[in-house]
């Protein structure tokens, strides 16, 4: 079965959550206390394997070594560098479940990362318009979560991976949420998380009152929040 456990270390200076298959609370717990964070390069670590998913921990150095801007332009391949049995060793890191964690998300729907090719508009709205084309060796990656937050506000995420043409990435962002998305006619949102600057409020019709917040923005408020 699954069990959860937390462990403090530092005083209350790193806080520890884990969600474990196959393993006791006190198992998971005795793993916890054994984390280490390498110093000068401090690290989200996970030494559970791939059984284990550590859903969050960070102290201030850790918050600043996920705070660059690696993490939000390659959100799906997204790697640091941890101190795993004294060697040291990239491991993945789960941006997306991060972020929903810090911003308290009850996820009502999510799809998987999704990859795609951009060919020219046939009916061009504006100079630069594309359309997107399923390809799994496409450039061009999007996932979106659904859910509601603490306060009840409705939200919709989108992570996409971002390239160097800024143009570019924001007509494969325009056509993904206008077209691609689970359901794009779907866009009775409160608020609207996006990795990377945007021109979604373009897309906003006067009827529609969400707002669009860039999730580094946020992402660095809700890490650095003192509670």
């Amino acid at each position: 079965g699954e069990c959860v456990a937390s462990y403090i270390h530092a005083g209350g200076k790193i806080g520890v959550l884990v969600a474990a298959t196959g393993a006791s609370d006190d198992t998971a717990k005795d793993a916890l206390s054994n984390i280490v964070l390498e110093k000068p390069q401090s690290t989200i670590t996970n030494l559970f394997g791939d059984e284990y998913l550590i859903n969050y921990m960070m102290d201030i150095e850790a918050k600043a070594s996920l705070l660059n801007v690696g993490a939000f332009k390659s959100p799906f391949e997204y790697q640091m560098k941890i101190t795993e049995k004294n060697e040291s060793k990239l491991r993945k890191v789960d941006v997306v479940e991060t972020f929903n964690y810090l911003v308290g998300l009850t996820v009502v729907r999510q799809g998987a990362t999704k990859y795609y090719s951009v060919v020219k508009a046939k009916s061009p709205e504006y100079e630069g318009a594309v359309e997107l084309a399923n390809d799994s060796n496409g450039k061009f990656a999007f996932r979106q979560i659904e859910g509601v937050l603490p306060d009840g506000r409705r939200a919709l995420i989108i992570w996409r991976n971002i390239g160097d043409d800024v143009l570019e990435n924001n007509a494969a962002l325009d056509a993904y949420f206008t077209k691609y998305r689970i359901n794009p006619q779907d866009r009775e949102y409160d608020v609207i998380y996006v990795n990377g600057d945007n021109n979604l409020e373009n897309l906003k019709t006067d009827s529609e009152s969400w707002k669009v917040q860039l999730i580094e923005t946020e992402f660095n408020n809700r890490m650095f929040e003192e509670n």
